[in-house]
This record gives C-alpha cells, sequence and structure tokens, in this order.
C-alpha cells in the first residue's frame, strides 16, 4: 500500500507537485528536497570528521615536535573550521557534484585542503576554504579527466596526455630493452662523478658509483601515475644529463635522468621503474634524486604513484619534513583506504604510528 503524505510531513498537508514526484505500483513517495538535504548535512558531517582527525593529527605533530609551531596553529584553525561549519546553498551547489566519500578524486580534494590548513594558507573561516576545496576538487578531476584525453599544444599538434602518439618520446612506455638502450648512450662514467663530487656525494653510495653521462632532452607531461613530470629521451645530439639505472627483479627496467644545469629537472626513459634505491629499516623515503643522492643513497625515491601502497608494509618510514610526511601519509595509507571505503580515522592513526620527520 502506497505511504499517504502524512508518512512524509507530520502537518499531513499534501505535497505539491513541484516537490513530489509519484512512482508507480506502490512505491513510497520519494520528496527530492528532504533527500538533497540529507546529502548537505552528510557532507557537513563527513567533513567535520576530517577536521577533526587532521587537527588529532597535527596534535600528535606538536607533541612530536614542540619547535615547529605550526603544528599547534594548523590543529587550532580546524578545529575552529570544524565548529564553523556552515554549507549555504551557493555554496551546495559548487560542492554537491564533487561530494562522493568514495570518490578518490573528492577524498584528494579534502585532504590536500585540510594537510595545508596552517601551513600554505590560512583560512578565513569555513566559506573560504570552502571555495578552496572546491577550486581543489576541480583540479583534481581535471587532472583526472585528461589521462584519458588528449592536450592541444600552441603549435597545433595534439599529443596524448601519456605520449603513446608523441614521436619525441619514443621509448616512454614502449617494449624497448632498456640494458641494451643505456649502453647504447651512456658514457664518460668519470664527468658524472665529478659532478657528484662537487656537490658532496659520498663516493661510496651505489648512485655515485653507478652514474654516467647521456645527452638528450626533457619533455615535460602530465603523467598521472608517475611522482615526477618530465620524460628524458636519449640521444646523440642534446644537453647533458647526469643519468642513473633502475632495477627491477635485478634487471635494468629504467634510467633516471637529472638535467645538469637544474636538478630540479628530473625524469625517467621508459616510465617502467617503480622505485629507486634499497629497501631500508627505518625507510627514508626521498623527494627527488638530488635528496637521495645528498643522503649517501639511503632508503628510496618512489617513482610510480603504485609504489606508495606497498610502503604499508614498511614498519618505520622517515620523510624529508611534515609536508612530506602529510604526502606520503596521504598516498600510503590515507588514499587506498579511502579507494577501498575503509576506515580512514585508522588510517591516519597508522601513518602517524608509522611516519616520523628527520631532516
Amino acid at each position: 500500500m502506497p505511504l499517504s503524505d502524512s508518512h512524509v510531513r507530520n502537518d499531513q498537508t499534501p505535497l505539491s507537485k513541484s516537490t513530489r514526484s509519484h512512482v508507480a505500483d506502490g512505491l513510497p513517495i520519494i520528496v527530492k528536497d528532504i533527500i538533497m538535504l540529507n546529502v548537505k548535512e552528510d557532507c557537513a558531517h563527513y567533513l567535520a570528521t576530517r577536521f577533526r582527525t587532521n587537527a588529532t593529527w597535527r596534535i600528535g605533530k606538536a607533541v612530536k615536535f614542540p619547535s615547529d609551531g605550526r603544528n599547534a596553529l594548523a590543529a587550532q584553525q580546524l578545529l575552529e573550521l570544524k565548529s564553523g561549519i556552515e554549507i549555504t546553498d551557493a555554496m551546495w551547489d559548487r560542492l554537491s557534484p564533487h561530494y562522493d566519500e568514495t570518490d578518490a578524486c573528492w577524498c584528494a580534494a579534502v585532504s590536500a585542503t585540510n594537510g595545508h590548513v596552517g601551513f600554505r594558507q590560512h583560512p578565513g573561516g569555513f566559506c573560504c576554504l570552502g571555495r578552496q576545496l572546491v577550486v581543489k576538487s576541480d583540479c583534481k578531476q581535471a587532472g583526472a579527466d585528461m589521462t584519458n584525453s588528449n592536450i592541444a599544444f600552441a603549435d597545433g599538434i595534439s599529443r596524448a596526455a601519456f605520449y603513446h602518439r608523441d614521436p619525441t618520446v619514443p621509448f616512454w612506455h614502449s617494449n624497448v630493452d632498456a640494458d641494451q638502450l643505456f649502453g647504447a648512450h651512456a658514457h664518460r662514467p668519470d664527468r658524472a662523478q665529478a659532478w657528484l663530487r662537487y656537490r658532496k656525494v659520498s663516493e661510496s653510495c651505489s648512485g655515485f658509483e653507478r652514474a654516467v653521462l647521456m645527452k638528450g632532452h626533457f619533455e615535460l607531461g602530465l603523467l598521472g601515475y608517475h611522482s615526477y613530470h618530465w620524460t628524458f629521451t636519449p640521444t646523440h645530439i642534446g644537453d647533458l644529463a647526469i643519468v642513473l639505472p633502475v632495477y627491477e627483479d635485478c634487471r635494468l627496467a629504467d634510467f633516471i635522468a637529472i638535467c645538469r644545469h637544474d636538478h630540479e629537472i628530473w625524469g625517467c626513459c621508459t616510465g617502467a621503474g617503480q622505485s629507486l634505491g634499497d629497501i631500508t629499516t627505518p625507510l627514508r623515503i626521498h623527494r627527488s634524486p638530488a635528496n637521495w643522492l645528498a643522503n649517501d643513497c639511503d632508503g628510496v625515491l618512489p617513482l610510480s604513484k603504485g609504489f606508495f601502497p606497498l610502503l604499508q608494509n614498511a614498519p618505520s618510514i622517515i620523510a624529508e619534513d611534515d609536508d612530506h610526511a602529510w604526502d606520503i601519509a596521504y598516498r600510503v595509507f590515507i588514499d587506498p583506504a579511502a579507494r577501498f571505503s575503509s576506515d580512514q580515522d585508522a588510517a591516519e592513526q597508522l601513518a602517524y604510528n608509522r611516519i616520523e620527520v628527520r631532516s
């Protein structure tokens, strides 16, 4: 028997046609406005929970690192945001297309926005942070969309986001013999080692012993599944780069190239490598090959984003700084939990227990 209007509203006033939709065959009346209100409340509750868990994370960091006052400030601001949540209709119009607790883009946007509170941004209340969350959600979704679409460059050439059809990067994601390619273009290890020696890299570390020079060119691109933003194509002409081999299962799978004139420009040739370095305990994680070399090649440099969840098995992880620790926490623990609809609070607590910061 269909539910009457009195089951939906206590005043027993019939709903207008604009606010109800009848479903045949005796199914209940669905009131759209009530459903949307409930979803908005769910979103507010979700954000409040994330503010609280992130504040707890920051409080733990403040106790662990009392000399860094940013953690206590961030925790205070996060709790203020939690108590000041008010999603206006205008804000909900922009947030509602993104809100999905099972969506990786939404979870990543919330994590990034909360992680920057007190460090990279000082929100002027929940309204301002809500706008930042919308912007980050738009950017995350745009990045996800672009991994499956072509990018139109100013020169009129349409290039695939992963260079599958870009003739200037012939080895990226191609079935090539990386060992033979490395041998054909590697030369002058003495000059590569002189460059590293000038930058105080230990001569006893593995990176110093394996470094060579190569000529080639770097290409900036959108590499959604990697931790770097450049590809390197070896040629017999072009700029010089310091090159390090990357091994997987005792075979050469890829190699990292570092621009000799700017060590912040670095990337790989084939994209097949997972990480650079050896697994140790505790495990030190690095952001760049320059940092890995500066620390005597201790620890690993993740190259593939798929490598991060494997680090859940590491009993202790060392990050470079607080921002790096938060990024590792998200990639290793929080994001995998969000993807499988697991307990994100437990994931954050596990990250807090496993990750520490050392300079």
